[in-house]
């Protein structure tokens, strides 16, 4: 596309998830394993607890427009089934959909970051390019972080727009 691929959000959760649904997340790996400091802290996970990790390219007509990683708490994410090579739905979606979890908070954290090796890579972008980067964490209608997901798009091909009003 000639002109970065923009998203607008008017303020709710499910907009937030339906939005994810135009394009497809393309699992490149996943795995169970002790969660990182950050993780741990988004997730609110006990010391030692662990995340089902799962990384990947959101998709848009077959090209990665992000590169994204999503922390589950490891009793939650088990429940997904998901696989190395398949391309899904948002992993929120799936949340509400495979396992009835009721998502009633997102908060997120949007910074400008540099590509490192592994997003560069997966992005086919040069080391040191600009990335949005957007952290985002959902939360159960009891307040418990159920999804934390780190994905970072190229500045070029990806704007955030937000609408504000009264």
């Amino acid at each position: 596309a000639t002109r970065p691929r923009t998203l607008r959000f008017s303020g709710s959760v499910q907009e937030l998830i339906a939005q994810g649904t135009e394009t497809e997340y393309l699992i490149a790996e996943c795995r169970v394993a002790p969660a990182d400091t950050v993780e741990a802290a988004e997730l609110k996970l006990p010391d030692g607890g662990r995340v089902m990790r799962v990384t990947g390219a959101r998709l848009s007509d077959g090209t990665a427009v992000a590169h994204t990683v999503v922390s589950l708490p490891e009793t939650l994410g088990v429940l997904l089934a998901l696989r190395e090579g398949q391309r899904s739905r948002p992993i929120a979606a799936l949340l509400i959909e495979q396992l009835g979890q009721d998502i009633r908070e997102a908060r997120q954290v949007i910074d400008v970051v540099i590509a490192a090796q592994p997003v560069a890579s997966a992005l086919d972008i040069p080391i040191g390019s600009p990335l949005l980067r957007i952290k985002r964490t959902y939360f159960s209608a009891e307040g418990t972080p159920i999804e934390f997901a780190v994905s970072c798009y190229p500045a070029d091909k990806y704007q955030y727009e937000t609408t504000i009003s009264t």
